[in-house]
C-alpha cells in the first residue's frame, strides 16, 4: 500500500489532516480482491486497532477502490463508518440499507475513460442526491505520462531509470504515447509489461526486486508503474486526484482526529 504512489499521496494528506491511517488487505492474497468473507476479520481488526490507539470514540471513514470499494457497501455498518469514498465500483447501497435509512455520506470517484463504469457511478451518485444523502462525484480525467511525473510519483527510483523508461518508450514503443504525452487508451497490460521488461527494471538484478506473493514475484516498481499507467489512462485504478477535496468532504461529516481506513 505505502509503495503504491497514488495510495500513499492520499495517505500522506490524511496524516497531514490529523487523521490516523489503517491500511487493510483481503484474505485472498492471490487475487487481492475483497469479498463478503472478509467482513468479520476486517471488522475485528478495525475495532482492535482503534481501541489499541485510543481511537474508539472518533468518527471512521473508509476509502477503497474496485473490490475494496464494493466491499465498503456491505461493510460500512460493521465498520461503523461515518462516511466513505469509493473508487471505480458500480456497487451501490444494499436495498436493506435504503429501506432502513442506513446510508452514510459517500464520495464517488470515477475514471472518465471507463465510460460504462462512469455512467453507473453517476447514476448511484444521483440516487443518493435524490434520497437526500450527502454525496459528491469526483471524475478523473486522463493525464500525460512524463518524466516529471515519474520522478514525482516514484522518488525512490533512480532519475536515470526514469529517463531510461522514456528513452525506450520513445525509441521502441512510440505507438504507446501520443504527441501530447498521453498513453494510448488501447494499450493492454501485456503491452506495457513488454515495455517495462525492455527497460530492465523488473529483473532480480535491478535492485528493485522483492519476493512477495502480493506482487506475484515482480519488482515493487512493477506494481507502482501498473498503478500509474492505469491512472494516466483514467480507465480503472486508484487516483490521488481530488484527494484533498475528498478528505475534506469526509472530515466535514465528523470531527477531526478520526480514523481513515484504506482498502
Amino acid at each position: 500500500f505505502f509503495h503504491l504512489p497514488e495510495d500513499r499521496l492520499v495517505a500522506r494528506d490524511a496524516l497531514d489532516k490529523n487523521l490516523a491511517v489503517l491500511s487493510l488487505t483481503s484474505q485472498d492474497r492471490e487475487s487481492g480482491c475483497f469479498t463478503e468473507s472478509d467482513l468479520s476479520t476486517v471488522g475485528t481488526i478495525v475495532d482492535q486497532w482503534t481501541m489499541l490507539h485510543n481511537l474508539g470514540r472518533v468518527p471512521r471513514y473508509g476509502l477503497a477502490m474496485s473490490s475494496g470499494a464494493s466491499f465498503l457497501f456491505f461493510a460500512h455498518r460493521t465498520l461503523k463508518l461515518n462516511g466513505m469514498a469509493v473508487y471505480s465500483t458500480p456497487q451501490s447501497f444494499l436495498e436493506a440499507d435504503v429501506e432502513t435509512s442506513k446510508l452514510i455520506p459517500t464520495a464517488f470517484v470515477s475514471m472518465l475513460h471507463d465510460q460504462p463504469m462512469a455512467s453507473k457511478i453517476r447514476t448511484n451518485h444521483n440516487e443518493l442526491n435524490r434520497l437526500g444523502v450527502s454525496t459528491q462525484l469526483f471524475p478523473v480525467s486522463p493525464r500525460p505520462f512524463t518524466k516529471a511525473l515519474c520522478s514525482a510519483r516514484l522518488p525512490e527510483l533512480d532519475v536515470d531509470d526514469c529517463h531510461k523508461m522514456f528513452d525506450v518508450l520513445q525509441q521502441d514503443f512510440t505507438h504507446f504515447l501520443d504527441q501530447d504525452g498521453f498513453l494510448a487508451e488501447d494499450m493492454t497490460s501485456e503491452e506495457w509489461q513488454k515495455w517495462f521488461q525492455a527497460v530492465g527494471l523488473d529483473s532480480k538484478s535491478s535492485g528493485y526486486y522483492v519476493t512477495t506473493g502480493t506482487l506475484s514475484g515482480h519488482s515493487w516498481v512493477w506494481a507502482a508503474m501498473e498503478q500509474e499507467i492505469r491512472t494516466c489512462q483514467a480507465i480503472h485504478g486508484m487516483s490521488s486526484e481530488h484527494h484533498s477535496s475528498i478528505l475534506e468532504f469526509l472530515i466535514a461529516t465528523g470531527d477531526r482526529g478520526s480514523t481513515a481506513t484504506g482498502g
